[in-house]
């Protein structure tokens, strides 16, 4: 009788061991989400210092540079070189951290060229059949990687404001290798949004 007692006692603990171990683990990811709900990277890609302002607050960023500020949901204003632009920002956690991915904010007050880029790591599939899984967007038809009628793994954006779903911001870099989690697969997509210069760097050196 005690053995038994003993043995429930046992095992309720361990029970309660895991209860605590996944609320800690739970609590942990809504912490961070938390924590980056509303990050959003301010960016300038070009050569020259930038002044706008932003909902009224006045920003200067230096040459190819970047700074992150708390952007709440809704509606905001931009103001640059005497042009206004007002944009909302979507709902949902944004985050720039690498390895939850996400959805990622970036203000884009110079209306410069960005590109959101899917790249697929293979193991089991050809090379072509790769390409057709991440190639779902219409291929420019001008420029340097036109390609008039044809589906590419890539998107341009110009807009003041740019959200997207990616694995990798503008300052971090997609690995060299990504192994799939899951038994079985062929493949794993992770995605990242580029300055343009960067993507055409990036896809010169791939």
């Amino acid at each position: 009788m005690w053995d038994l007692i003993a043995m429930v006692k046992e095992y309720l603990g361990k029970a309660l061991m895991r209860i605590l171990i996944i609320a800690l683990i739970v609590g942990a990811w809504v912490g961070w989400n938390w924590f980056n709900a509303g990050k959003t990277t301010i960016d300038n890609p070009t050569d020259q210092a930038i002044t706008f302002t932003l909902d009224g607050k006045e920003y200067t960023l230096q040459p190819n540079s970047s700074q992150n500020v708390k952007l709440s949901r809704g509606e905001h204003t931009l103001v640059y070189n005497g042009e206004t632009t007002k944009f909302e920002k979507g709902k949902g956690e944004t985050t720039t951290d690498d390895l939850l991915g996400g959805k990622y904010a970036l203000l884009n007050p110079t209306k410069s060229e960005y590109v959101f880029y899917k790249q697929i790591y293979r193991s089991g599939i050809s090379e072509s059949a790769a390409y057709d899984i991440v190639a779902t967007y219409d291929c420019p038809t001008t420029g340097d990687f036109a390609a008039k009628g044809e589906k590419c793994p890539f998107k341009f954006y110009n807009d003041a404001f740019i959200e997207v779903v990616a694995d990798y911001g503008i300052t971090s870099d997609l690995p060299e290798r990504a192994s799939t989690r899951r038994r079985g697969a062929t493949y794993v997509i992770r995605s990242k949004l580029f300055r343009w210069a960067d993507f055409k760097k990036y896809m010169t050196e791939e």
